[in-house]
């Protein structure tokens, strides 16, 4: 299937005290608002999962030069090209408490443009459990990616979440830990409501 987004329309930011000593930045630049970068993906399923075999997908991703104002290290106005491969296994059981347990691993290559004629090149990475039941789903992923400029191109990211499930809404929490190069934490809260078409 074909994607296309944008993270975000446009985002209203706030930065703190460590975030701009961290980057660097002067009062002038604390907050504003800022139109995202706009993605476009393609997913290929190589392989269907069934009960001897894996699942496998193959995805292809482009970030257009669309984000606005770079010197305020929110979005950059370059483009950005993402190529990585899914591997994944789901266990099924009988069991009103865990009824299904995931286990994916994500592996490919980035680059993106860094000067006029220059380009930084980094390898993508991922590891992802989950479990669900009846009512909740659990996740817990870590990501990086690991560039080879060595100047602030190398981020690590830990993220977990838990939805609930009550008919057609989903209230969800969540919580991110950056490592290395992303020293920033992140504590989401939100919810969702599932408009159904029939």
């Amino acid at each position: 299937h074909f994607r296309l987004y944008a993270l975000p329309v446009t985002e209203f930011w706030h930065h703190s005290n460590n975030s701009l000593a961290h980057y660097n930045l002067s009062e002038d630049f604390r907050n504003g608002n800022v139109g995202g970068d706009v993605y476009a993906a393609t997913d290929i399923h190589v392989l269907k999962e069934e009960y001897h075999r894996i699942n496998v997908v193959a995805t292809a991703m482009i970030k257009t030069a669309s984000g606005d104002d770079s010197e305020y290290f929110r979005f950059f106005d370059v483009p950005a090209y993402h190529f990585y491969g899914t591997i994944s296994k789901t266990l099924e059981f009988e069991n009103r408490i865990i009824s299904g347990l995931n286990a994916a691993v994500m592996l490919g290559f980035s680059c993106w443009q860094i000067g006029m004629h220059r380009q930084n090149d980094a390898l993508l990475y991922g590891l992802q459990l989950s479990a669900h039941g009846n009512h909740y789903n659990l996740r817990v992923n870590a990501r990086g990616i690991h560039g080879r400029i060595h100047t602030g191109d190398a981020p690590i990211v830990i993220k977990t979440r838990l939805d609930l499930n009550f008919r057609n809404w989903s209230p969800y929490v969540a919580y991110q830990h950056g490592l290395n190069d992303y020293p920033f934490n992140f504590y989401s809260i939100g919810l969702l409501y599932s408009i159904p078409l029939k």
